[in-house]
């Protein structure tokens, strides 16, 4: 069965005290650079899983958070990004 993307409430275990779940990893993202011109505010960041670029609007990051558009795996606005256990490539694979 193929698993959807990852959502900000499947990171979180509610029944224990919001405790990151044990299916869902979570990395710091690494941001490579900014942009601060008038309405065009982003940052260019690099996903923790699967090493690709992408740029994040400042303003959607205060929203829903942003998505790395080659693994799925999704930001928020403090740069902490969660995707699935089973997704993330370890070294040895």
């Amino acid at each position: 069965m193929k698993r959807k993307p990852i959502r900000f409430e499947d990171t979180r275990d509610i029944k224990y005290n919001f405790s990151l779940r044990s299916e869902v990893t979570m990395r710091e993202a690494k941001i490579i650079g900014e942009n601060s011109a008038h309405g065009k505010s982003y940052y260019k960041v690099e996903c923790p899983f699967c090493l690709a670029d992408f740029i994040a609007y400042k303003w959607s990051l205060r929203g829903g958070g942003k998505r790395c558009p080659n693994c799925l795996a999704i930001m928020g606005s403090t740069f902490q990004v969660f995707q699935w256990t089973d997704r993330v490539k370890t070294n040895d694979s």
